[in-house]
């Protein structure tokens, strides 16, 4: 009997060993390694909902972002992002529960579900027949009845020179008319018999204004109402703002114009809004803000005795408009002072309306937010009728200013009577900030939408571990004997064993006592706890950890505004609004100048402030800022008086301070140093590491046509590489300093003929320039199946660019595929321009990104011959039999070309960005990381896309090295989603840094 057991439990065992192991993420840590920040982007259309248990907000953005916001704590409750080729929202309104939008220029209209925000239907508007002149989209809402998706609700849209009529309940078209010449704009007329929709025109050639009204039952021209005066070349707004009356605006004028549309005829008078107004519109920003300017509630908003709305003029000017018995006036106005902006709003609640009037301290400028509210009627208003908003001081403050942007109103009935309101009011930072009550309720950071720039960097260690160090290692230093030192170490070490243990302790406690607190408090308390509890911690956890998992994500957006987030959560630490209206230059223009290892980080910052000097070229100067990464304090600020071309950190640190110099190469090919110190000057001084042998190499990209220009290439303009060798000479400024001269060694032209540039990939040189940790390599060779070494070629010097060529069938006008280009990969060499390697692939279509370390380069691009499908090809250099491994690489002296294996894959899926996992010692597999065109965040190990994957049977050699066989397509293997189920949208630069584990 002992002998089947025995036998059952090798089998067992067996079959144990080969079950492959399997790692995954379990439901209860989703979240706790990861975190994920979802913005909207600047809110430009919003929409009250208090339907429901919940109130919230329906939103969208510039960056045609919807999504449903928590009215009581700003919190997304859905998201939806649509596609790049829709960007731009049209209109936006809501019905009940459904939310309507027209986007993409007017080419998709949708019914959403306010709920979900799921799809209910969509409708592609038909394009074929657009005629040029006619880019103007609008939509209007008729309601025909009085619930969600009721048969009588209709949707009228004005799209491509063309005017439908769409069920709200499923979309379908009802009639479609060619639109009025000039037609901007279109308003839904709930009059009697017939409903009626008013398109508002304007003349091209001498800006004169008409109204034309069609009939809501077959599109029929009704009437036609036209007046003196023009609106210019600016933007048109039409409101309706009474039963059968209309209010019209335009950009960059001084009047409005109110029609009054009946069954038969319309008539319109103009209301000239008051001296100053026409200069205060000279920004050519204008807006309506009437009771019923969601377009929808129009009917029930405009059921008062008389007609009022308010038109605002450039931020600095409003004016409150009557409309009565066929006659209007302006019955109010209002302008800021010098240093003031001035926003206005409007809205109804069962009759009644109310407007509010917002000053908002301008640019530079303190204070508060101050509301004062018109046309309450007798009703009394919530929190008081005039005055400064509670908090909001705080907020200007640490923003630098408020410069109010636009303003939305909601009111509502109260218990007691009262008219209670949500004023949401959007800054130039981007930032949105919801008052309640006179308080703000909450506010939300939509400048994280649009991140151009981040670095991550080392946080400091915990003070206590800083005085432990200094007594353990400070005996030596002040040359104490070996005993003494001893026992300072062992002291030292007993510190920090009992540190450990009261940290450990304190966390248990503070795990116990939040569980506790949890547990008995209320809801309100509890929530009220945590936001304190949040306040307190806000700089408490700035200290590295043992592992250096713990980071400060410096990230700069593309408004001028820089956030510190914590690493491990997400958490903003800190924001601060750049100075004198600086906007950042791109990814390329922040360099960490000085890590924590000594002292706090120093990161300097080029953007262009307005009122910059030009160059030769007419590029804008520079304007250069020092920020403290750990506090977020602009330390140094200059306006330069040159455009930088080129910068990169100087190899060595500064004595005392640990700061590395920053060197400065502008268009006119001078070299300039920012300092240490922060000054700007042409030297390196000795404490610097300045030496009569300091000499580096660099290169730049710019178009062809200005050979001293740094703006972006364009097609059809062609780009030039161009090489610098900056060497030191003497200088007399300070002793031991020494000026650094740069030399142009070499020029290499690309897309030359019709092509542009669309992706590059760094030299180690160059990530490294930036204060990035430049990826480590372990081995300089690998070890092959038959025990040989193929040695990598490691050119640290290696940069590579991607060009796309017009097909020659497309260039000359004879045709050939449609879309098609030809890509071309070229590796360059930065000290000597040799072109090491170059490879290329027709048929291609963009976009094209591009990853490079170690000796290989990665690049994907999608295949046009090919149904588009997105294709994934490596580079990789290896050196020839005659060289063998050396110490270091030098282009001044190469060993010979390397010989290049090249292989391409097949991804099932589109990609956004690309980047490459980087290690402490280079030691782990490399992968990449990739942003795909789904929302998932992949990783891609380094063995799936080796050239050197046998494409036949492999050999007993290449089955020992365990090189994969080569299958064209990639795995994508769900494990390797690093995002689960998150949706990631518009992955733009993938960014990584290594940590204390390898």
């Amino acid at each position: 009997m002992r002998l089947p057991a025995l036998a059952l439990s090798v089998l067992v065992l067996v079959l144990c060993a080969g079950v492959q192991y399997g790692c995954a993420l379990h439901e209860d840590q989703a979240g706790v390694f990861d975190w994920h920040l979802r913005n909207i982007g600047p809110i430009t259309h919003v929409q009250f909902n208090d339907a429901g248990h919940q109130k919230r907000m329906f939103v969208a953005s510039e960056a045609s972002v919807f999504a449903a916001i928590n009215a009581r704590s700003g919190d997304l409750l859905w998201r939806q992002v649509l596609n790049d080729d829709e960007f731009g929202v049209d209109a936006f309104f809501s019905r009940g529960n459904g939310l309507f939008s027209v986007t993409g220029g007017g080419r998709m209209a949708r019914l959403w579900n306010g709920d979900r925000g799921t799809v209910v239907w969509e409708r592609r508007l038909d394009v074929a027949a657009a005629p040029a002149a006619a880019a103007a989209a609008d939509a209007t809402f008729l309601a025909g009845g009085s619930g969600d998706g009721d048969a009588g609700d209709h949707l009228a849209v004005l799209s491509h020179g063309r005017v439908r009529l769409l069920a709200a309940v499923d979309g379908t078209e009802a009639w479609a008319v060619e639109a009025p010449a000039g037609a901007r704009a279109v308003v839904g007329v709930p009059a009697s018999p017939v409903a009626l929709v008013a398109c508002v025109c304007v003349d091209a050639s001498s800006g004169a204004v008409r109204l034309v009204a069609l009939r809501a039952t077959d599109g029929a021209e009704q009437a036609t109402a036209s007046w003196a005066g023009s609106v210019g070349a600016g933007g048109v707004e039409a409101r309706l703002v009474a039963p059968g009356t209309v209010a019209v605006t335009g950009s960059c004028v001084g009047s409005a114009w109110v029609v009054r549309l009946d069954s038969q005829s319309a008539t319109g008078v103009a209301v000239p809004l008051g001296e100053g107004a026409e200069g205060a519109a000279a920004g050519c920003a204008v807006s309506l803000a009437a009771a019923g300017a969601n377009k929808v509630a129009a009917a029930a908003a405009a059921a008062a005795s008389s007609a009022s709305f308010g038109v605002r003029l450039g931020g600095r000017c409003a004016a409150l408009v009557r409309a009565e018995g066929g006659k209007a006036r302006v019955a109010e106005s209002w302008c800021a002072g010098s240093s003031e902006r001035l926003g206005f709003a409007a809205t109804a609640v069962d009759g009644e309306q109310l407007g509010v009037v917002v000053r908002a301290p301008g640019e530079g400028a303190a204070g508060a937010l101050s509301l004062a509210f018109v046309e309450a009627g007798a009703a009394r208003v919530d929190g008081g009728d005039v005055g400064a908003v509670a908090g909001t001081e705080a907020v200007g403050a640490e923003r630098g200013a408020l410069a109010a942007d636009r303003v939305f109103l909601h009111a509502f009935k109260r218990k007691d009577g009262a008219l209670g309101y949500r004023l949401l009011v959007t800054f130039a930072d981007r930032s949105a900030l919801l008052v309640q009550s006179g308080k703000v309720a909450w506010v939300r950071e939509e400048a994280l939408a649009d991140v151009v720039a981040s670095r991550l960097l080392e946080l400091p260690a915990a003070r206590h571990e800083f005085q432990d160090m200094d007594a353990e290692f400070s005996h030596l230093a002040r040359g104490g004997n070996p005993i003494a030192a001893f026992v300072a170490r062992v002291r030292g070490q007993v510190r920090q064993l009992s540190h450990k243990l009261r940290g450990w302790s304190a966390a248990e406690e503070e795990a116990a006592a939040a569980a506790a607190a949890a547990a008995a408090a209320a809801a309100a308390a509890a929530a009220a706890q945590a936001e304190a509890a949040v306040a307190a911690d806000s700089t408490s956890d700035l200290a590295r950890d043992n592992f250096a998992l713990r980071r400060l994500l410096v990230v700069v957006t593309g408004c001028g505004k820089v956030f510190g987030l914590h690493s491990e959560g997400g958490r903003i630490v800190w924001s601060m609004r750049l100075p004198a209206g600086v906007v950042p230059a791109g990814d390329g223009a922040l360099f960490v100048q000085r890590s924590s290892a000594h002292f706090a980080p120093l990161l300097v910052l080029f953007g262009v402030a307005p009122g910059s000097g030009v160059d030769a070229s007419g590029g804008a100067h520079h304007h250069a800022v020092v920020l403290n990464g750990l506090q977020g304090k602009v330390l140094h600020e200059a306006a330069l008086p040159f455009r930088v071309l080129q910068a990169t950190l100087l190899p060595h640190t500064h004595a005392t301070t640990h700061v590395r110099a920053l060197y400065l190469l502008d268009t006119e090919g001078r070299s300039h140093v920012l300092g240490a110190d922060g000054a700007l000057r042409d030297h390196v001084l000795a404490d610097e590491g300045a030496s009569s042998t300091l000499q580096f190499y660099l290169y730049v990209l710019q178009p062809t046509a200005t050979a001293t220009a740094t703006a972006t290439a364009t097609a059809g303009q062609g780009t030039t590489a161009r090489g610098f060798r900056v060497r030191a000479a003497q200088s007399d400024a300070a002793p031991g300093a020494v000026t650094l001269v740069a030399e142009e060694t070499w020029r290499l032209p690309f897309a030359a003929r019709a092509g542009r540039v669309v992706a590059t990939a760094a030299s180690l040189g160059a990530v490294a320039g930036r204060g990035d940790h430049a990826p480590e390599t372990n081995t300089q060779g690998r070890v092959m199946g038959d025990r040989s070494v193929l040695y990598k070629h490691l050119n640290p010097h290696l940069f590579a660019v991607a060009t796309l060529t017009a097909a020659a069938g497309e260039e000359d006008g004879a045709g050939g595929d449609a879309g098609a280009e030809t890509l071309t990969v070229t590796l360059v060499d930065a000290v000597t321009g040799l072109v090491v390697h170059r490879a290329a692939h027709s048929g291609v279509a963009g976009p094209v990104h591009m990853a490079r370390c170690d000796n290989w380069v990665a690049y994907t691009f999608a295949n046009s011959r090919r149904a588009g499908r997105t294709q994934l090809a490596v580079l990789e250099l290896y050196e020839d039999e005659a060289h063998r491994n050396g110490e270091r690489f030098s282009s001044a002296a190469p060993a010979g070309a390397p010989f290049v294996l090249s292989q391409a894959f097949v991804l099932r899926q589109g990609v956004r960005a690309m980047g490459v996992t980087t290690t402490r010692s280079g030691i782990a597999n490399k992968q990449l990381v990739l942003g795909l065109a789904s929302g998932a965040v992949f990783t891609l190990d380094r063995r799936f896309f080796e050239a050197r994957r046998p494409t036949g049977k492999p050999t007993a050699a290449e089955t020992e090295e365990m090189l994969l066989p080569y299958h064209p397509e990639l795995p994508l293997n769900p494990l390797a989603v690093v995002s689960y189920n998150r949706t990631v949208a518009r992955v733009n630069t993938v960014h990584t840094a290594p940590t204390g584990l390898e």
